[in-house]
């Protein structure tokens, strides 16, 4: 599989989730932020959804192909996963201008923040990076979104995740 169309598959899996009556929903007023058990959360004006896939998708290509490189390469490590965040705005259409961050981390523990790749097809845009699972169990993903240059604040999403 080409890196496009490995990009390719990540977009349509990420918009395919996408219901129409979640991105119309608005969050409540006054409510605090809670971590999703779903892939998808509203934050602001903006619908954050993620996807994981297997690292060892990627391993499988030759090491001088260019899906093994991205992000600095996959780790030989059973448990690295794929983690890629699909960002729209309340258009729906997607966010390419943004700095995004993740953590991934087992429930109650806090993990370091690492910055997600862009990864282009066409005009769309994913973010991406390899996160490792120690063990089955709980996880939460937080997900930092901003604009480097705008003064506006950092935009966070928190899902739960079940890693079996």
């Amino acid at each position: 599989m080409n890196l496009r169309l490995y990009f390719c598959a990540i977009s349509i899996i990420l918009v395919v989730m996408v219901p129409m009556e979640v991105q119309a929903a608005e969050p409540k007023a006054g409510h605090e932020q809670r971590a999703s058990p779903d892939m998808h959360q509203k934050v602001g004006d903006l619908d954050i959804f993620y996807g994981l896939l297997p690292a060892q998708v990627t391993k499988q290509h030759d090491p001088s192909h260019e899906e093994s490189r991205m992000h600095g390469g996959v780790s030989g490590k059973v448990n690295d996963y794929h983690l890629v965040v699909a960002i729209f705005d309340k258009d729906g259409k997607r966010v390419n201008d943004v700095e995004v961050k993740a953590s991934i981390a087992e429930l109650g523990l806090s993990g370091a923040l690492k910055p997600l790749t862009v990864m282009q097809t066409g005009e769309t845009a994913s973010f991406g990076n390899y996160f490792s699972f120690r063990r089955p169990g709980v996880y939460r993903i937080e997900v930092e979104v901003g604009r480097p240059t705008a003064h506006e604040k950092i935009l966070r999403a928190l899902f739960d995740y079940r890693f079996q």
